[in-house]
C-alpha cells in the first residue's frame, strides 16, 4: 500500500473522499463502515473485484471464522441474487493486508487506476458511489 498511497499524496485534495485498508473486516466490512460514515451506499460490481487465482475456489469451499463473523457483523452489506456465492464471501474474506479502498471522483477515477498501474500497483474501480435511499443498504453487490 505504500505505493498506492504516494500516489494518492499526488493528487488534488479535493479529489477524495475517503480511504481506507482493507484488512479483518474485508472488503463487506470496510466499505460498510465508510459508506456508513458518509451517509452514501456504495454500489459494487461482483465481476470487477479482482480475485488471486485460486482465490474464488477456496471461497466457495471454506470461509475462515472471521469471514462468518463479517458475515454476521455486517448487515449493510447486502449481494443481489445473482451475484454467485463465492464472489460474496470474498468480500467478507478477512485480510492481514488487504489493498486500499479509495473513493473518489468519478472523473479521476480511470487517470488514477492508469497512474496506479504505471507504478505497479494492480488496481481497477470497482464500483461506485451513490445517493442513499430511504431503507437501502449502505453496500450492494450487484
Amino acid at each position: 500500500n505504500d505505493t498506492a498511497a504516494k500516489c494518492l499524496r499526488g493528487l488534488e485534495p479535493d479529489v477524495v473522499s475517503a480511504c481506507t485498508d482493507v484488512t479483518g473486516f474485508g472488503l463487506a466490512g470496510h466499505a460498510t463502515e465508510m459508506a456508513e460514515a458518509s451517509g452514501v451506499s456504495l454500489n459494487l460490481i461482483a465481476e470487477s473485484l479482482p480475485a488471486l487465482e485460486g482465490a474464488l475456489d477456496l471461497a466457495r469451499e471454506f470461509l475462515p471464522c472471521g469471514g462468518r463473523a463479517n458475515l454476521k457483523h455486517f448487515k449493510g452489506f447486502v449481494a443481489s441474487s445473482e451475484v454467485p456465492i463465492e464472489r460474496q464471501l470474498l468480500c467478507l474474506d478477512p485480510q492481514t493486508s488487504g489493498g486500499l479502498l479509495v473513493a473518489l471522483k468519478p472523473q479521476s477515477a480511470g487517470s488514477f487506476v492508469q497512474t496506479l498501474r504505471a507504478a505497479g500497483v494492480p488496481a481497477t474501480v470497482i464500483g461506485e458511489v451513490v445517493e442513499r435511499g430511504v431503507g437501502e443498504p449502505p453496500v450492494h453487490l450487484r
